[in-house]
């Protein structure tokens, strides 16, 4: 886990060989961010929400760059 100066939580999740793998959480600015990593890099679908859970967008991965179609929301 990495933590901020206040001891909030900023990421969570593993790493194998120095790198991020399987589940992880981010919280960026004003959201969280939750998905998956493989050899470092983002792969399948991840969510992003605010503190209070509305989501903000959702949309896939591959090999670290985004693909298909994504949503956003409109609070």
């Amino acid at each position: 886990m990495e933590y901020d100066s206040l001891g909030h939580v900023l990421s969570e999740g593993d790493y194998v060989g120095g790198l991020k793998t399987g589940p992880w959480i981010l919280q960026v600015n004003d959201h969280t961010e939750e998905g998956s990593y493989e050899d470092g890099e983002r792969n399948g679908v991840w969510i992003c929400y605010f503190t209070d859970g509305k989501i903000v967008q959702t949309g896939a991965y591959i090999n670290d760059l985004p693909t298909g179609n994504w949503k956003w929301y409109v609070s």
